[in-house]
């Protein structure tokens, strides 16, 4: 069940990566404030959380690893994909590196946060 909700945020993060730079409003006056590197930064953090906290390892640094370098991969292959393949969007590795941050920024919050929820809990009784 965790991980349901993992695979179902990872996959709103692509369909929002593919959505035609048309369909996607454009806000003037927050220009200033790259509202479009927050949403990417938080989009990866959210992410990063559900796919640790899903992680019956959860406290194990190996897994840590491989899900932020999962992740940034992810956000690559993303940026990659909307400089290649959808329609009216363009790769800027600036994007990428709000993705990252957001993914470090995960760690930092799921480190502090205490997740007091068993990694049994969601057994069938």
């Amino acid at each position: 069940m965790r991980y349901t909700f993992a695979i179902s945020w990872l996959v709103l993060i692509a369909i929002l990566h593919a959505l035609p730079g048309d369909d996607i409003s454009k806000f003037d006056f927050l220009d200033g404030l790259h509202i479009d590197k927050l949403a990417h930064a938080t989009m990866f953090m959210i992410a990063f959380v559900f796919l640790a906290y899903a992680d019956k390892r959860q406290y194990n640094l190996t897994s840590f690893r491989y899900i932020i370098v999962g992740l940034a991969m992810y956000g690559l292959a993303l940026e990659y994909s909307q400089g290649y393949f959808f329609e009216n969007r363009s790769m800027d590795i600036f994007d990428w590196l709000a993705d990252i941050c957001g993914i470090l920024i995960g760690v930092l919050l799921f480190r502090k946060i205490p997740f007091s929820t068993s990694t049994t809990s969601c057994k069938k009784v």
